[in-house]
């Protein structure tokens, strides 16, 4: 027996799930980005890429389904991954490309973190041409994680590409 005090039960569960079935088709997990992250939290802490990438892939989804980042979780994001993670870099994108000016206007905005302002607004600043401009739901949502976004092992790749 294993004691996890700080770890999420819900959070294993999809873990175990995960490690067993080897993808995660839930769909109570597909429809929560809160279970995603703390997941991708939870792979991250342990070293299971292949799990981080999963769950960027499961955030991908949502945030193309629902067309909603979110803002709401960057402050444990921010507090639990380092500079550069790939977490931190597909959600700024993300925010970065998605979203207009309303999304200062959003209920977190006044509490997002300063380093992931910066991250957007230097996303937002780095390349002002046409594809920087921000996306609809379905151009955002036929873009490929893999590499960009996704974290391997020495010599394992996925097979996808990452669209320009």
């Amino acid at each position: 027996m294993i004691n996890l005090d700080t770890e999420d039960p819900l959070v294993f569960e999809r873990f175990v799930l995960w490690l067993y079935t080897n993808n995660i088709t839930d769909d109570k997990l597909l429809s929560g980005q809160r279970i995603a992250i703390d997941v991708w939290l939870f792979a991250d802490r342990r070293d299971i890429p292949l799990l981080m990438n999963e769950m960027i892939n499961v955030l991908h989804l949502t945030i193309a389904d629902n067309w909603i980042v979110p803002t709401n979780r960057l402050h444990k994001v921010y507090q639990n991954t380092t500079e550069g993670s790939a977490l931190r870099r597909m959600l700024t994108w993300s925010m970065s490309r998605t979203i207009g000016s309303e999304l200062l206007e959003g209920e977190y905005a006044e509490e997002w973190p300063r380093e992931a302002l910066l991250d957007v607004l230097r996303l937002a600043l780095a390349d002002r041409s046409v594809t920087a401009r921000a996306l609809s739901n379905e151009q955002y949502k036929e873009l490929k994680m893999c590499p960009t976004y996704h974290v391997h092992e020495e010599g394992a790749s996925c097979t996808d590409t990452v669209k320009t």
